[in-house]
């Protein structure tokens, strides 16, 4: 079964699948040569990530397969921004899809560490929200009757 992406509401193609994308919300700097521009980083991966570019956004004309592009990625909590060497891979909508072409082996670490965390953030919550979660024994509403009197009846509360 494959997966569907909520950035790019598309089905992945499994040729262009290389790694676990996590949904984020980071900073890049987007550079060609002189110039640069700011852009959201929507999803990410160790091979490569999705961006949103801020403010005016650069021609499409000028994204091609071969070209290299610079980029400093801020991932959240990070001490330093990753150094990155990328190229254009598609274009989905408003957003632009980057295949990573150079990182040094500390900043490759660093982004897989990231994804790490993310994705265990993410199942610790899945896991809090499922025992969160009313039973099929246990409906809502009985769920805020015995937490709101629960504590008036209990016999701690009696014994005070």
């Amino acid at each position: 079964m494959l997966e569907v992406s909520k950035a790019t509401n598309t089905a992945p193609h499994p040729q262009r699948r290389l790694g676990l994308r996590v949904p984020t919300r980071a900073w890049a700097l987007f550079r060609n040569g002189p110039h640069g521009m700011y852009a959201t980083v929507v999803e990410l991966s160790a091979t490569g990530l999705v961006l949103k570019f801020t403010g005016q956004r650069l021609r499409l004309a000028a994204f091609r397969p071969y070209q290299r592009f610079g980029l400093d990625l801020f991932l959240p909590g990070g001490k330093a921004p990753l150094h990155l060497g990328v190229r254009p891979v598609r274009t989905i909508g408003e957003l632009e899809a980057f295949e990573f072409v150079d990182a040094s082996p500390v900043d490759r670490l660093t982004l897989a560490e990231y994804i790490d965390r993310v994705i265990a953030g993410r199942r610790r919550a899945a896991a809090w929200r499922k025992r969160q979660a009313p039973t099929s024994q246990q409906t809502l509403a009985g769920a805020w009757k015995r937490l709101l009197l629960g504590t008036a009846t209990s016999p701690a509360a009696h014994s005070a």
